[in-house]
């Protein structure tokens, strides 16, 4: 498959049409919470010719087809073009296997600028500030306030993984303090004990033993049965 292929079809709409549907959307608060837990885990935003874009992409790997299927299903008012499927790995050696990945991207949206500014950190043109030369994915100084269940139980299916009998939640693209950060706010928010664990010299979330019941209990309500073989053996 050398083409991007259309899964699902979006909303498609044009002209006249696509704006005035622009000014009848905002988030809901489904939305809002689906979209801190994405963008804690691989969900992104872009730049356009060094501008922000107010758009966010979602994509995973193939075999979590399903998982964006669901969230394509939660954002469907703000997406024009459905969830597409497309090779990877185009450059691969002959031996390599392909590898294919599932994605689609939102409308450009005002709701979408305070996410974009509270999870990237950017450098700007000195000789034109509308520019952005360099833009880095942050921790929110308030995720205190928006790392809700729902928003946690995203961030892990989003990024996280079942390893040694618990969870891991891979922040290996944030600072170590950023990581720590997410670490207490588990803590005081919901008694969940969680500590760094080195990965490839990085650091990731290990959620401890201990805790690994009371994080299931806390999550289990929003993972959908795609990814409930992470939390089986808790």
């Amino acid at each position: 498959m050398s083409k991007s292929v259309q899964i699902i079809k979006g909303l498609g709409l044009r002209g006249n049409a696509f704006k005035a549907h622009l000014k009848t959307i905002e988030l809901t608060s489904l939305q809002r919470e689906v979209l801190v837990g994405t963008l804690l885990g691989d969900a992104s935003f872009s730049l356009d010719k060094k501008r922000p874009k107010y758009s966010v992409k979602f994509e995973q790997g193939k075999k979590n087809e399903a998982y964006v299927l669901h969230l394509f299903k939660i954002f469907k008012p703000f997406v024009g073009t459905g969830p597409v499927e497309r090779e990877i790995n185009k450059n691969r050696a002959p031996s390599e296997e392909v590898r294919y990945a599932v994605w689609f991207r939102t409308y450009q949206h005002d709701s979408l600028k305070y996410y974009y500014h509270s999870f990237y950190k950017q450098v700007l043109d000195p000789k034109n500030p509308k520019l952005v030369l360099k833009k880095t994915k942050i921790v929110p100084k308030n995720i205190g306030k928006l790392l809700t269940p729902r928003a946690i139980a995203y961030w892990f299916m989003d990024d996280g993984s079942y390893e040694n009998q618990t969870c891991m939640l891979n922040t290996q693209g944030f600072e170590e303090k950023e990581s720590q950060l997410l670490c207490d706010i588990l803590l005081e928010k919901y008694g969940i004990e969680a500590a760094l664990s080195n990965n490839k010299g990085k650091k990731r979330i290990r959620i401890r033993t201990c805790s690994a019941t009371v994080f299931r209990n806390l999550v289990e309500p929003y993972v959908i049965p795609h990814f409930r073989y992470r939390l089986i053996n808790l």
